[in-house]
């Protein structure tokens, strides 16, 4: 059964690299620091601008699990308000599939009791 889950063929079981190690405010933080040259201090001082980059570094930590499609959706987006939603609601589903990916294999393991060399 494990061996079907798609999310064993993902990097990371779909966790991928970027945030891994950080949060999204923090990555948020230091991709500001890194647009800073490329865009003006007007730009920088609206009120949505950290909004908008911090979901932007949101779907950046979801690209190894979220589609091509709700990827595009994301850029497409009109608001950094929609985006952070669509952004939950991926990431909602894919601690659902880890949550139920492990009880699959709890379940594994519990039923072969010492024999289950071949679930690894």
């Amino acid at each position: 059964r494990m061996q079907n889950n798609p999310l064993i063929k993902m990097e990371n079981m779909g966790l991928g690299n970027f945030g891994i190690l950080s949060t999204i405010p923090n990555l948020a933080e230091e991709l500001m620091l890194r647009l800073e040259p490329h865009y003006g201090s007007t730009h920088r001082e609206r009120e949505e601008y950290k909004a908008e980059v911090a979901s932007f570094v949101a779907f950046q930590t979801l690209e190894a699990y979220a589609s091509p499609r709700e990827m595009a959706k994301a850029l497409l987006a009109p608001s950094a308000a929609e985006r952070f939603g669509m952004a939950y609601n991926i990431m909602a589903r894919h601690r659902e599939e880890l949550y139920e990916w492990t009880k699959t294999l709890s379940d594994d393991l519990a039923d072969c009791g010492e024999e289950c060399g071949d679930l690894w």
